[in-house]
């Protein structure tokens, strides 16, 4: 034939319509095309425009100049700094448009064309219709229709999952080229899972009513892949004739690829046509409504900015013939790599005895690294090393667990004896095995997939805290079962008090990522004093998905003492990059209460990579961030020790508010107790104390780190010192 691609490139066209008259003053775009209208089927939209533009307004000149604007800028944030990126201006003209969608509503996208489905016997997948048979109502995350919208919806057809072959196409109604010389068809692709694809896909022309095809361009989803690729065709050997063009899915086993189909244009032209957006230059870059700076490329880095202030952008072309209008603003903030919101948590009233209570905040990674993060505090490192009540590494199979599934669903093995095509495992934190449900490998229309393991009955005793420790890798990519996804999953944490006859569901909303992540729960406030505790632990693919699956490792229930009033969840885990599905990752701070009026400071240490952030919680004091101390409460107060580090001895500080009993205690960084510097009755005021970085025992202690403790009837706080021998 004698159609061929013109172009596939990188830099997007669309929407220009240019005029074919014009004025000494004003001059109006025609298109004569337009006329025929009534005559197509409706399933067409047309692009009918009558805009009238007088000479004077945004720079156009005498001859009908049009300063075609940059389009679609984007922006990307770092410390202090904001890159932009944007679009050229659209210089297409190829004549008239014929025929423009661009699927502005999604509810209306799988109607902008004409659907059949050929030589399918699944009954599922192709144009618009998803792997179950179910509708799919239009792609997303494709190109907007216009500059300053922010969705963009697409064409989509997907696969169907019984190997079945899918021949599906999506085509036009009857094009009219009888009164033109040159033709062109303009398109955007992208794919999702191209390296499931076996054939490629297919752009035809019909000039006989769809009785025959001819291929005039091949889509090959491992050379788009998930870029947008933007493709010029010309159609000019079907010029004066009337056609159908249609777009054709194809595959011959039916497990393959997502095709994404946007910016559909056809021009009708006769050869003479040429860009009228000027003489280009450069482009201006433009900061809260002041110049920044000048460039040629299509991208631009404003820098020396603050962090955490919101800025707003524009970029305008200038021409020869002058400035055009600025693309569609778009405002950012930079921020640090590393950042924690809010800087502080506050629990504003003292807990009463077995009171409970949680505050949320959010580890933001604007790095463009992935960042390994954890959270240190005293009672953390308290808990980490507090008597076990059950412990299971699964390091020899499932010894304090029972596979309650059958046939057997939890299996236990590495990284490598667990990973699959589409669900890659970790290496867990310990390096070693780890039980996991791999629904993945199990695969597809085998049946419902519902896991459970339940933990050996443990005998509580006494009323010491209950505590829930262990790593999850639970990816969840397509949520949870009511979000109805393709690859929907759930998971589920429980507990029972009566031996397994009913059950409690702790934690049913907890995902991870493709990572690890160390996971805590206070039990002591939901078993009301029981003296027996069961852990269930359930996976469910939603009675059939192809899901994902789940890991768990490093199980364990531990019983704290009066120091563990303090959970943090998740403590331990990975916070992606900018832009990833985990880059912002929750963590919940709960707090018990160990006797009534119960009052507490205590710093959090978040370490991520090379970023090191202090984070203040006080339950019933207030408490912020302070550039001396870290530290503010009132009424009793520990302040730094003096010097630190320090070799042979440091100053420690303290006020005490009223009669009372003190205690100041040193402990290593494993959360053990190597010192005792005060156990006793103090009356008000302001003291110091020395300490040598000696045990009680007189042997003088190693360089390192170590927290001092500071505890009395309603306060109770830490700080960190640092002994260098």
């Amino acid at each position: 034939m004698g159609a061929y691609v013109i172009s596939k490139y990188q830099v997007e066209s669309r929407f220009l319509i240019k005029n074919d008259k014009c004025c000494l003053i004003c001059y109006i775009v025609h298109l004569p095309w337009a006329k025929k209208k009534e005559k197509q089927m409706k399933k067409r939209r047309y692009l009918s425009i009558l805009s009238a533009f007088c000479i004077g307004l945004f720079n156009i000149g005498l001859f009908g100049q049009d300063l075609c604007p940059p389009r679609f800028l984007e922006t990307d944030f770092s410390s202090e700094t904001v890159e932009l990126s944007w679009d050229e201006p659209d210089t297409s003209n190829y004549g008239n448009i014929l025929l423009f969608e661009c699927f502005e509503s999604c509810s209306l996208a799988s109607e902008a064309f004409n659907i059949t489905h050929n030589d399918s016997a699944a009954g599922s997948g192709g144009w618009f219709r998803n792997s179950d048979g179910d509708s799919s109502t239009c792609g997303s995350g494709m190109i907007p229709c216009f500059d300053g919208l922010e969705e963009g919806f697409s064409a989509v057809a997907l696969w169907c999952s019984t190997g079945a072959t899918i021949d599906s196409r999506m085509y036009t109604d009857l094009i009219d080229l009888t009164s033109y010389s040159t033709a062109h068809l303009e398109f955007v692709e992208s794919y999702s899972y191209p390296e499931d694809s076996h054939d490629s896909n297919m752009v035809e022309v019909s000039t006989n009513g769809g009785e025959t095809w001819d291929i005039v361009y091949f889509s090959d989803p491992m050379v788009v892949l998930g870029d947008f690729w933007y493709n010029t065709i010309d159609l000019s050997e079907y010029a004066g004739q009337e056609i159908h063009i249609a777009f054709r899915y194809l595959d011959n086993t039916g497990n393959g690829e997502g095709w994404f189909v946007d910016d559909v244009r056809i021009w009708g032209g006769n050869g003479g046509e040429i860009t009228t957006c000027g003489a280009f230059n450069e482009y201006e870059i433009y900061v809260d409504g002041s110049v920044a700076g000048v460039t040629t490329e299509t991208n631009y880095s404003v820098e020396g900015l603050t962090n955490g202030t919101e800025y707003c952008f524009e970029v305008r072309a200038l021409y020869s013939e002058g400035s055009s209008e600025p693309c569609a603003q778009q405002c950012a903030a930079p921020m640090g790599a590393f950042v924690v919101d809010p800087l502080a948590i506050n629990f504003e009233n003292p807990l009463m005895a077995g009171e409970y209570q949680e505050q949320t905040f959010d580890i933001m990674n604007f790095d463009t690294a992935n960042l390994d993060y954890s959270v240190f505090s005293m009672s953390l490192a308290n808990l980490q090393v507090a008597q076990d009540l059950l412990a299971d590494d699964f390091n020899d199979d499932l010894i304090y667990f029972e596979d309650t599934s059958f046939p057997r669903l939890w299996l236990v093995g590495d990284s490598l004896a667990s990973s699959s095509q589409y669900m890659s495992y970790e290496t867990p934190p310990d390096g070693g095995t780890f039980a996991y449900v791999n629904d993945d490998a199990i695969g597809d229309g085998i049946g419902t997939t519902n896991a459970t393991m339940i933990s050996n009955e443990i005998e509580l005793v006494g009323t010491e805290t209950v505590f829930l420790l262990l790593d999850l890798l639970f990816p969840q990519p397509q949520g949870h079962c009511y979000e109805q996804g393709l690859y929907s999953e759930n998971a589920s944490i429980s507990y029972s008090t009566d031996t397994g006859t009913t059950w409690n569901v702790l934690d049913s909303n907890f995902t991870t990522g493709w990572y690890w992540a160390s996971y805590m729960y206070n039990l002591t406030p939901l078993i009301n004093g029981a003296n027996s505790l069961k852990i269930k632990i359930n996976y469910d693919d939603c009675e059939g998905n192809w899901g994902y699956g789940i890991g768990v490792d490093n199980v364990a229930i531990k019983q704290g003492d009066m120091l563990s009033w303090l959970t943090i969840s998740p403590y331990d885990g990975k916070v992606l990059t900018s832009g990833s599905l985990n880059d912002t990752v929750a963590v919940t701070v709960g707090v018990y209460g160990q006797l009534d009026g119960f009052t507490t400071t205590e710093d959090l240490y978040l370490y991520g990579g090379s970023y090191t952030i202090n984070f203040p919680v006080g339950v019933g004091v207030t408490v912020a961030l302070d550039d001396n101390s870290g530290l503010s409460p009132f009424k009793y107060k520990l302040n730094n020790n003096y010097p630190n580090p320090f070799n042979p001895e440091t100053t420690i500080g303290f006020s005490v508010a009223n009669d009372s009993k003190v205690t100041i205690l040193i402990y290593n960084i494993l959360g053990q107790k190597v010192a005792t510097l005060l156990d006793g009755k103090m009356n008000p005021g302001n003291y110091k104390m020395k300490w040598k970085g000696v045990s009680d025992s007189g042997k003088e202690l190693p360089s390192g780190m170590y927290f001092y403790e500071m505890t009395s009837p309603g306060f109770h706080q830490i700080k960190k010192l640092v002994l260098v021998r």
